[in-house]
């Protein structure tokens, strides 16, 4: 009789393939909780602040949450210096919340970042080639430096990445310059993340500039920078913006524009008849 059971039990896993899915989603539910646990003590661990088990408590609530609410999109590491921000300011944990799923979920830069399988997917790519531009239009030195040595093309986009995920949280650190840059991109949108990643490339530019390769680069802008808030904002102020630019700026949002009403409709009708037609893009699943 056991063996009996026991063969009916192979049987129906052997059966039942729909159940593929929903053990996949249970490990990919428990990895990313798992991964928020393991950032907790890595975040700004030299600052009293985020050393508090308060606060802890407070980011792995929003974080934890969002994973929940949003199993689609996960927990990506560096999340949680944007949890840490909004703990920072608001204190209120479930505000905190709100304010975190509205910024990833309604933000197209955030949305490029967050809901692909591949990371460094053409959404991303078209905005590292803005950053570029951008940068070039600035400070055609530093620019033509770091094409020279290689870092442009070795380590350019993973450092937009990482910067956007932490709002440059990693580059600063917490305190009022990074509360400025958080108002600059609350009030001005994407744009402000292109001028502020120039800025500070500006504001580094000595230090870029004696560098002979991207491991050196690399080394400058892992350091947590204490710039005075007044005058990052000036520097960012100073950043002009291109003719070219403003287009291909516009050129990107409108098609993402477009590519969202696909997007609307794939999870309108995708739980029932599947989606009106194929996505433009690579879903993160």
């Amino acid at each position: 009789q056991e063996d009996a059971k026991g063969e009916g039990r192979r049987h129906t896993r052997a059966w039942c393939p729909s159940c593929e899915p929903v053990l996949h989603y249970k490990q990919s539910l428990e990895k990313d909780l798992a991964t928020v646990d393991q950032d907790m003590p890595r975040t700004f661990a030299d600052h009293e602040f985020f050393r508090k088990e308060e606060t802890q408590r407070g980011m792995r609530y929003v974080l934890k949450l969002f994973v929940l609410y949003r199993p689609d999109i996960g927990y990506t590491q560096g999340m949680s210096y944007l949890a840490g921000q909004l703990i920072w300011t608001i204190k209120d944990k479930r505000q905190a919340f709100v304010c975190f799923a509205n910024l990833l979920c309604t933000n197209r830069l955030f949305q490029a970042l967050f809901t692909h399988r591949d990371i460094l997917n053409n959404r991303v790519r078209a905005r590292v080639d803005l950053l570029k531009l951008l940068l070039a239009n600035n400070a055609t030195a530093l620019y033509r430096h770091l094409g020279n040595i290689g870092f442009l093309e070795a380590c350019f986009t993973d450092l937009f990445v990482k910067w956007v995920i932490t709002l440059f949280g990693s580059v600063v650190g917490p305190g009022e310059t990074w509360s400025a840059i958080w108002d600059s991109f609350l009030i001005h949108g994407e744009i402000a993340v292109y001028k502020t990643a120039v800025a500070v490339l500006r504001l580094l530019a000595v230090q870029l500039r004696n560098t002979q390769d991207p491991t050196q680069c690399q080394a400058v802008l892992q350091e947590r920078h204490k710039f005075h808030h007044a005058q990052l904002m000036k520097e960012i102020d100073a950043i002009s913006i291109s003719k070219t630019f403003r287009q291909n700026m516009d050129v990107l949002q409108a098609r993402e524009a477009v590519e969202g009403i696909w997007d609307d409709a794939y999870y309108r009708r995708g739980s029932a008849s599947g989606p009106a037609g194929p996505p433009a893009w690579d879903r993160k699943t």
